[in-house]
């Protein structure tokens, strides 16, 4: 094999290694189950479109959404969120009532399961989790 040929096959591997990075398929739904009953509301955010500040700690760290669906949650909830524009996904569940309600909050990001937790949340407490294509906290 000549040097050209061995330069031309080194280059074709190279195309090819290049474009299965770029082919790495972004997400593009969010399922966002709730579980439970409660007494009263419950508030569900989810967004897509949000800033994460970093603190000096992992505890410190704030999710900002810029715009996001508000839903008022009054018993289980089950839905599917368009996340291919930013490919993350920000979501909240919280009581701001003094009644304490057990829920549960599942997110499934493609179909694949990404966070399962159960809690009971009262007086402005919330179980939430953030997804994006890199990593999940």
């Amino acid at each position: 094999m000549s040097s050209a040929e061995i330069r031309a096959a080194v280059a074709s591997i190279g195309l090819v290694c290049l474009a299965a990075c770029v082919n790495d398929k972004l997400p593009t739904s969010a399922r966002v189950q709730v579980e439970g009953s409660p007494t009263a509301p419950l508030e569900l955010v989810v967004s897509n479109n949000f800033l994460v500040s970093q603190g000096n700690t992992p505890d410190q760290r704030q999710t900002v959404p810029l715009d996001a669906d508000t839903i008022a949650i009054s018993g289980s909830f089950d839905r599917v969120f368009d996340i291919s524009e930013f490919a993350r996904v920000f979501v909240v569940l919280r009581n701001y009532e003094a009644t304490p309600e057990s829920v549960r909050l599942r997110v499934l990001v493609d179909g694949s399961l990404k966070y399962d937790e159960q809690g009971v949340l009262a007086d402005g407490t919330d179980l939430h989790f953030v997804f994006t294509s890199r990593s999940a906290f």
